[in-house]
């Protein structure tokens, strides 16, 4: 008796241990919970039709952003130059709004601040920044894309 108990203790730590690693296998997540990112493509009428189950689901959602040709280098220069190529420590970017002056004729400019795997934005030493794009850049969509 006192050996099935002893037997089947083994038994159970073991079978403990092969399930809890084949759980953790199998559930486990690239950066701190955030599943890998996958890049797609597809043709222009199964976009459509994904853009469609969104605004249905979510009819009252921003839809959709604008991202100028300035502001996508001002996200470049941040990787190459503030990350040095470094995205494993990054979610992705921020982009704030700004004015180059506190005068009335002040130009709109797009700040870019990296977001942390902790969702927050860090702090880095060089922060770059877009200007001269359409304002229509700073605008969500719908209504301002269509």
């Amino acid at each position: 008796m006192e050996r099935c108990n002893f037997t089947c203790l083994i038994g159970g730590f073991l079978i403990g241990v092969i399930v809890t690693a084949s759980v953790c296998y199998f559930t486990r997540n690239s950066r701190d919970g955030e599943s890998e990112s996958l890049v797609g493509n597809t043709d222009p009428k199964k976009a459509n039709e994904l853009r469609g189950f969104f605004t249905s689901k979510f009819p009252q959602e921003i839809a959709g952003i604008n991202i100028s040709k300035q502001q996508l280098d001002a996200i470049n220069s941040t990787i190459t130059t503030t990350l040095q190529g470094k995205l494993d420590t990054v979610t992705g970017f921020r982009l704030y709004n700004g004015l180059s002056n506190g005068t009335a004729t002040a130009k709109l400019v797009s700040i870019v601040y990296p977001i942390g795997i902790d969702l927050r934005f860090k702090s880095p030493n060089t922060i770059f920044y877009a200007e001269g794009f359409n304002d229509r850049f700073k605008l969500p969509c719908p209504d301002f894309c269509n």
